[in-house]
C-alpha cells in the first residue's frame, strides 16, 4: 500500500507536469482531492468503519479501493482530462490509503504490550519510511529505464515519458494486489492490545489516526 501511496506523491507528481502539461501550482491543486480525503477519512470515519467491519475487512477494503485508484491511473495517457478520470484516480487512492493504514496499524500493535506501544508505533512508522523510500526509488528507476529504452527507440519525449510513468503505475498496482491477496491469508483478527480494556480504545484510535494524517 505504501508502494501505491508513494507513486502518486512522487511518480503523480511527474506524470501530471511532463505528460499532462500541468504546472507546478495545478498540479498540487490536482492532488487536493487526495488530501482531503486523508482528512476527512482520519477524522474518526476509519475509526467508525473499523469497529463495524473488523480491522483486517476495513484493511482489505482500503487497499480494494487504492488499487482501483492506480487502475485509473495507469489508463491515464496524455489526453486524458481531469475530470473525471484523474480526479477520481487521487480521490480513491487518498480514501482508500486512509481507510488502510489504521487497520493495518491496529493489527501491527494487538501483540504489543500497553507499555510499550509508543515504541511499536515508532517501529511500524518506521518501517513506512523506509518503505516509501524502496518504493521511489524502485518506480523511479523502472519509470527512467523504461523511457530511456523507448526514447532510443525513436518515441516522442512526451509518449517515452508516459509509457514509462504508466509502467511505474502498473508495478505500483502490483504491489498493492499482492498485499490484498498476502493480507487475506497472513492478517489476523486484532485483539485488545495487553493490558488495555477489549472494548474498542478511542484514544488509541484517533492517535492512530492523527499520526497517519502527519505521515501523509
Amino acid at each position: 500500500m505504501v508502494v501505491g501511496m508513494y507513486s502518486t506523491f512522487f511518480i503523480g507528481v511527474l506524470y501530471f507536469q511532463h505528460v499532462l502539461g500541468f504546472d507546478p501550482v495545478v498540479t498540487g491543486l490536482a492532488f487536493l482531492p487526495q488530501t482531503l480525503m486523508v482528512a476527512v477519512m482520519s477524522s474518526g470515519l476509519t475509526a467508525r468503519v473499523m469497529r463495524r467491519l473488523g480491522p483486517k475487512t476495513t484493511a482489505l477494503g482500503g487497499l480494494a479501493v487504492v488499487a482501483v485508484g492506480l487502475a485509473l491511473l495507469v489508463k491515464c495517457g496524455p489526453d486524458t482530462d481531469y475530470f473525471p478520470q484523474v480526479f477520481a484516480a487521487v480521490l480513491l487512492i487518498g480514501s482508500g490509503a486512509a481507510t488502510a493504514f489504521t487497520p493495518l496499524l491496529t493489527i501491527a500493535l494487538a501483540a504489543v504490550p500497553a507499555k510499550d506501544a509508543g515504541i511499536g508505533s515508532g517501529i511500524v512508522n518506521v518501517s513506512q519510511q523506509v518503505s516509501a523510500v524502496l518504493s521511489v526509488a524502485i518506480l523511479g528507476a523502472v519509470s527512467t529505464g523504461h523511457t530511456a529504452s523507448l526514447l532510443a527507440s525513436g518515441s516522442s519525449a512526451v509518449d517515452a515519458l508516459d509509457s514509462g510513468y504508466r509502467l511505474a503505475f502498473v508495478v505500483a498496482l502490483i504491489s498493492v494486489l499482492g498485499a490484498i491477496v498476502l493480507g487475506s491469508f497472513l492478517l489476523r483478527r486484532a485483539g485488545p492490545l495487553p493490558g488495555r480494556s477489549p472494548g474498542p480504545d478511542d484514544s488509541f484510535e484517533t492517535g492512530s489516526e492523527t499520526m497517519i494524517a502527519e505521515v501523509m
